[in-house]
């Protein structure tokens, strides 16, 4: 999660999707953490948001519902050697996602080139490379320990519930621009 690597956003018309430039990158992957000896790989992560900073994320807390959620998602090397091929095996370890909540405050600096990119994808299909690549790391919060984690499902149709879900307790700082980028 530390290599610096090239990386794009795609507006699918659903949601800005990232990923990196090159394909997948055998180095970035993901293991233990209480999830398990497995390594999940990283393949995408992409976006939820609302039309106000009342809504938008996917998963509440307490009731609290956020202005934007990120969702880092991983395949499971064991179930297969790809994101497809992971998910079309259909098992409850295939994924792991790391979901991420946003609030509205100070500018965030981690992600000036991230939003400079969001600015160029405006349109349907879309892309835009993020100038200077990407660490992954830098998409996460501060405090890694605090987390609520279940397994569940895809939040798209056919809904498999075949993800682990890890979501962080802190929140992403970004301002009120910031967010304002993501929703035009």
């Amino acid at each position: 999660y530390d290599k610096q690597v090239g990386a794009s956003l795609e507006n699918n018309g659903h949601t800005i999707k990232l990923t990196f430039t090159d394909g997948t990158d055998d180095e970035i992957w993901i293991k233990d953490g209480g999830l398990s000896l497995t390594k999940f790989q990283f393949a995408q992560a992409h976006f939820h948001w609302g039309e106000n900073d009342n809504q938008g994320s996917e998963h509440e807390i307490d009731g609290v519902s956020y202005p934007m959620e990120m969702h880092i998602v991983h395949w499971n090397l064991d179930v297969g050697e790809t994101l497809k091929e992971a998910v079309d095996k259909d098992t409850g370890i295939s994924l792991e996602v790391l979901g991420v909540h946003f609030k509205i405050g100070k500018t965030n600096e981690k992600f000036k080139y991230f939003f400079d990119a969001v600015k160029r994808t405006t349109k349907h299909n879309e892309t835009a490379e993020i100038r200077n690549g990407i660490r992954l790391y830098d998409l996460l919060p501060d405090n890694k320990d605090a987390f609520y984690r279940y397994k569940g499902s895809l939040t798209t149709p056919g809904c498999n519930e075949i993800v682990m879900w890890t979501v962080f307790k802190e929140k992403i700082e970004i301002d009120k621009d910031q967010m304002e980028i993501i929703r035009q």
